[in-house]
């Protein structure tokens, strides 16, 4: 199993992890539902931060938008006693596992990765450094087992439990001393540079390489998986017993 030691915005994480304590059986109610938790789990996350939300800060796509952005003025120790950042920005693309998108979590995931590690942002964010972080929060073993598989790191910290695992990647931009007229977004690309790089994020979406576990049955072309006969089916009130999970099924989630 993946682990090591705190990463940099630890409090984040700490927060994250007392949030899914406190809110246990929402998660578990909602995780069950056809919409899932994530866009909950987005608001709640900009409230718990007071971060922005859908933050148009990708250079490269005008189309693109950061889930959560938390920077020093709003989420730092001016706001927070034990603040959320120090003196550099944050970025957070955010994925949630559902009962009803754990076929297609891991490819989804492996989308924000992509997403993160090509990502040209704006000087206002860099400035003082900026991490940017891909979190994933699995809530079954074979969310944690992709995870894993794609070089995510598991966040052991907390003193509470929560009912997901939080697996974390990070891409960290040093703080760079910028020129006094850079201080807007300042990095202008033509409009041909972004149809282009917009084309190119279409044909990504069909690049994604998925595992033939992965593959989606939608016959009733509602949107959603209809299948779930593999492993996260068969486990699901069964439990797992392996090195993520202590064998207990359905919503007993004990990771160790």
């Amino acid at each position: 199993m993946t682990t090591t030691t705190d990463p940099p915005n630890y409090t984040l994480f700490d927060a994250l992890i007392d949030w899914g304590s406190a809110n246990t059986d929402q998660i578990r109610e909602a995780h069950l539902s056809k919409g899932g938790w994530e866009g909950w789990a987005q608001e709640e996350m900009r409230m718990l931060f007071n971060a922005g939300r859908e933050d148009n800060c990708y250079l490269n796509n005008a189309r693109q938008a950061a889930d959560i952005v938390l920077t020093p003025g709003t989420s730092g120790g001016d706001v927070f006693g034990q603040p959320y950042v120090d003196e550099e920005c944050v970025v957070i693309e955010l994925k949630c596992e559902s009962f009803w998108n754990a076929l297609k979590f891991g490819s989804e995931v492996k989308k924000d990765l992509r997403k993160v590690n090509s990502g040209v942002f704006s000087r206002s964010l860099l400035r003082r450094g900026c991490n940017v972080y891909c979190i994933a929060l699995a809530m079954s073993n074979e969310g944690a087992c992709k995870m894993e598989k794609l070089g995510l790191e598991l966040f052991e910290g907390g003193t509470l439990e929560a009912p997901f695992q939080l697996w974390w990647f990070m891409r960290r931009f040093e703080a760079e001393n910028w020129s006094d007229d850079s201080d807007d977004d300042g990095d202008e690309q033509d409009e041909e540079d972004d149809e282009d790089e917009d084309e190119d994020e279409e044909d990504d979406s069909d690049e994604v390489d998925f595992d033939s576990s992965e593959v989606e049955s939608d016959e009733d072309e509602d949107g959603y998986d209809d299948g779930y006969d593999n492993e996260y089916q068969n486990g699901y009130g069964s439990g797992y017993g392996n090195e993520y999970h202590s064998g207990q099924g359905g919503w007993d989630y004990n990771y160790s």
